[in-house]
């Protein structure tokens, strides 16, 4: 599960606002599909667009609604009646008629950055999915009916679905001339999800593959590999067992569980297998040597197993769900390992054929170059202790260089078509992310006094006008402009009339006009009581760093402009990766302090001194600061997976 809303706790209060959101109003998560032909408004490429769209929405899955030029709502006035009805109802036949419907879609300020760019070369289908997952067995009333039980939300396998069924029926209009580009977050997921499928399944392969090299090369014995082998597979099987059994999906934080458990399961078992094979190679019986092997290396198993269970459960208060969820499953891990090898090991030893002597030549020479090591250290303390030294001053300039970052498309490869299609949507639509502002007045029809509809309008015109570093807002859509689209057509067409009613009974005679004209528009931005507005924000796809500022900032000049009366709450996609973002942060800080305070203790304990047990935490320590060094010299941004690596190695 690689959606938005996994990233949070199911407690966070974030998450529970964006769950009323779409309860009340809809998903903005919607999936982009936009075309840039030579020319848009040309009958080849229209009439192409019609079949497509119809192709979609009579094929597309867990759909809710479909817009495009073909369908998108047209408002005008008729001697004092509101027509409401599709913008191509009328087809055009000629270039008298796409003259005139070029001319009108680039006047409508409704369809500019939403349907068709401001320079006319590209266009976008914009497929609303479902709210809830009433396909999948759940009521669709159940979201309103408390007896019908909790309204369960359109899971992550449903989005793919519809992404992958987007994409068979554009491969079959598909040309030079009608080039097709899927976008949005939906998108993103899928990628995101199918690609890191791929690649565990390919790196835990070659993962293996190096280790059954490594493990023969080292102690020349096929049982060495076929057992660390069984040892590791099935401590896998268990631990996704567990995982499957808790309901925790795989996410970009879990994806390292295969490998760690990997790592940690053959460093276990090569505890054991050195010192069984050794003793082989003295003469010792079978029993003796295993036996031996357990007393000689058992404690260091188990001390091992133990301090990096206590690293990694540092992660298990993290506010970002994934790294609390590893926080939980990777010491389960860790900790099946360690049982299996000091059970199901031994066992194996027991019924394995094992011949007593084998050419050791390897392993001396190891054990040789290890001891010119120590030896070299302690002749030389000064020497390495002076190089120590300048490492650390290395990496420290490099901290001091680092920088935190949550860019999910930067994850993509820069020529991969979806982040392609996704920059060029972004840059002509100026923004494909949304922030949604709840605006609440607290009062039922509160939305129908002029000076609020006024107050949401100054909102608009300041969140446009607001930028931030490269987060700025490039399109608003509320109950603002349905009301000023209204007025206009009740007012001769007049552009001049595109403005807000001034007095309450002419607003509310013309909200009600709009509401029974058939179209459902109004419930996408207001509720049916008109006590709560939607105010959307499209803005950029940028790295997360930025949203926090931004959204503050915003938040407070909303706040000024909308008083006292007029509350709001800001959430939305882009809003949760903000508080992603900051989780992120925290969890870092916290994680790193925590798995000192839990191994520290128990490096004490193992040695039974204080000193030595403190003395031995430096060159523990040491590679972290390393490794964050490397990163901030090569700027490798602290983020989501890379947050990680310092309690696993501190483990």
């Amino acid at each position: 599960d690689f959606s938005t809303e996994a990233m949070l706790q199911p407690d966070d209060p974030a998450l529970s606002i964006y769950d009323d959101f779409r309860s009340e109003f809809e998903r903005d998560d919607t999936l982009v599909i936009a075309l840039s032909p030579p020319e848009v408004f040309d009958l080849g490429f229209l009439e192409t667009l019609r079949a497509f769209h119809t192709a979609l929405d009579n094929e597309l899955p867990y759909v809710d609604d479909i817009t495009s030029l073909i369908n998108a709502r047209s408002t005008r006035g008729d001697q004092e009646r509101l027509i409401v009805e599709e913008l191509m109802v009328d087809w055009p036949e000629n270039a008298e008629d796409l003259a005139r419907l070029r001319a009108q879609v680039l006047a409508n300020p409704i369809y500019a950055n939403t349907l068709i760019s401001r320079q006319a070369d590209l266009t976008m289908i914009v497929v609303q999915p479902q709210v809830y997952a009433s396909d999948e067995g759940v009521s669709a009333l159940s979201g309103f009916d408390e007896s019908e039980g909790e309204a369960a939300f359109l899971s992550e396998d449903a989005l793919n679905e519809m992404v992958q069924s987007a994409r068979s029926i554009a491969q079959r209009f598909e040309s030079p001339d009608f080039p097709v580009h899927i976008v949005g977050e939906p998108v993103i997921s899928d990628h995101m999800n199918r690609v890191s499928q791929a690649d565990t399944s390919l790196y835990t392969g070659l993962s293996i593959a190096l280790i059954i090299v490594l493990l023969y090369a080292l102690f020349r014995r096929v049982s060495a590999v076929v057992l660390s082998l069984i040892v590791v597979v099935i401590s896998a099987i268990t631990s996704f067992g567990w995982m499957a059994l808790l309901g925790i999906p795989f996410t970009t934080p879990s994806q390292i569980l295969p490998s760690l458990i990997l790592a940690v399961g053959i460093c276990d078992s090569v505890h054991i297998l050195a010192i069984v094979y050794q003793g082989l190679a003295k003469g010792q019986e079978r029993e003796l040597a295993i036996a031996n092997a357990l007393e000689h290396s058992g404690l260091a198993v188990v001390m091992t197993s133990l301090t990096t269970a206590a690293g990694l459960v540092s992660f298990i208060g993290a506010s970002i769900r994934p790294v609390s969820d590893l926080g939980l499953l990777a010491p389960i891990a860790i900790m099946t390992a360690l049982f299996y090898t000091l059970t199901l090991l031994p066992a194996l030893l027991a019924l394995w054929p094992l011949s007593p002597a084998r050419n050791q030549l390897p392993t001396s020479r190891l054990k040789s170059a290890l001891t010119r090591m120590g030896g070299f250290s302690m002749r030389r303390p000064v020497w390495v202790l002076s190089g120590t030294l300048a490492l650390v001053t290395f990496s420290g300039i490099g901290i001091a260089q680092l920088r935190f970052g949550l860019d999910t498309l930067a994850w993509i490869p820069e020529d991969d078509p979806i982040r392609v299609a996704t920059e060029l949507i972004d840059s002509r639509m100026e923004g494909i992310g949304r922030v949604e502002i709840l605006i609440d007045s607290h009062r039922e029809d509160g939305l129908l006094d002029p000076e609020n509809l006024a107050r949401i309008e100054a909102a608009s015109k300041t969140a446009e006008s607001f930028a931030l570093g490269p987060v700025s807002v490039g399109k608003t859509v509320s109950l603002v402009d349905i009301a000023k689209e209204t007025h206009q057509a009740l007012n001769e067409n007049n552009p001049a009339a595109y403005v807000l009613p001034q007095d309450r009974p002419t607003l509310a005679q013309e909200m009600l006009l709009f509401e029974n004209s058939g179209w459902e528009d109004l419930a996408k931005v207001t509720t049916t009581s008109f006590d709560r507005a939607r105010l959307s924000l499209q803005v950029p796809m940028v790295d997360a760093v930025f949203y926090p500022d931004f959204l503050e900032e915003l938040q407070k000049r909303l706040e000024r402009i909308l008083g006292d009366d007029l509350t709001l709450q800001i959430t939305g996609a882009t809003a949760l990766t903000s508080n992603s973002f900051l989780g992120v942060m925290h969890s870092m800080a916290s994680s790193y302090v925590f798995a000192l305070v839990l191994i520290t203790p128990l490096m004490i304990l193992m040695l039974g001194n204080l000193s030595r047990g403190l003395l031995c935490m430096i060159p523990n320590l040491l590679p972290v600061v390393v490794v964050l060094g490397y990163m901030g010299w090569m700027d490798i941004p602290l983020n989501l997976p890379t947050l990680l690596i310092g309690g696993i190695i501190i483990g």
